[in-house]
């Protein structure tokens, strides 16, 4: 059986990789499990602040934000996919300097 995502979409689906035990357990405790993973799939151009609404208050939004820094689609961690790609960005430019 595949693991699931934050939002209840197969992870495997998403390019993630199967997740732990300890994985799965901050995926329980997320604001939005059970909630329509459509929510956190938006089309171009559908508003994202719904979604974002529910990532704002949730208790493991930083795990959630570490498992799809890299995903393409869908809202993790309240970021959008052009945020996550600005983080990603920002670090990498960090660490270039500091190199």
């Amino acid at each position: 059986m595949c693991s699931v995502g934050p939002v209840g979409v197969p992870a495997l689906s998403l390019g993630m990789k199967r997740a732990t035990e300890s994985d799965k357990s901050w995926r329980d405790l997320a604001a939005c499990s059970g909630m329509d993973p459509a929510l956190f799939y938006p089309e171009r151009g559908e508003e994202v602040a719904t979604a974002k609404a529910v990532c704002a208050v949730c208790p493991v939004q930083a795990e959630c934000l570490a498992a799809g820094l890299y995903e393409k689609f869908g809202i993790w961690g309240g970021t959008s996919e052009r945020e996550r790609r600005k983080l990603r960005h920002t670090a990498a430019t960090r660490l270039s300097i500091a190199s």
